[in-house]
C-alpha cells in the first residue's frame, strides 16, 4: 500500500518537469538530460530540479540532501567545468 500511495502523490510531479524527463520509480525519481553542450545540460537539468524541489516543499515533503548527486557521462574532458 505504500508504494502505491508515494506514486498517487507523486503521479503529478512529472508536470512541473519540462526541460528534462523525470524516472520515478517508487520513492526514488531521477532526472536526466542529454545534449552536445554542457553548459546547455546543466541548466536545463537546474531549472527543473529548482521546480522539483518547490513541488516538494509546496506538498509538504522534504528532499533528502544525501541522496542528491549529479553525474555527467561524456567524451570531452574539457567540459569538466
Amino acid at each position: 500500500m505504500g508504494s502505491l500511495l508515494i506514486n498517487i502523490i507523486l503521479n503529478d510531479l512529472i508536470l512541473f518537469v519540462s526541460n528534462s524527463y523525470l524516472s520515478n520509480y517508487a520513492d526514488d525519481n531521477t532526472l536526466y538530460t542529454f545534449g552536445n553542450d554542457l553548459k546547455e545540460v546543466k541548466r536545463a537539468l537546474n531549472l527543473d530540479f529548482r521546480n522539483v524541489r518547490e513541488w516538494f516543499y509546496e506538498n509538504y515533503m522534504v528532499l533528502n540532501a544525501d541522496k542528491c548527486h549529479f553525474m555527467c557521462f561524456g567524451l570531452n574532458k574539457e567540459d569538466e567545468t
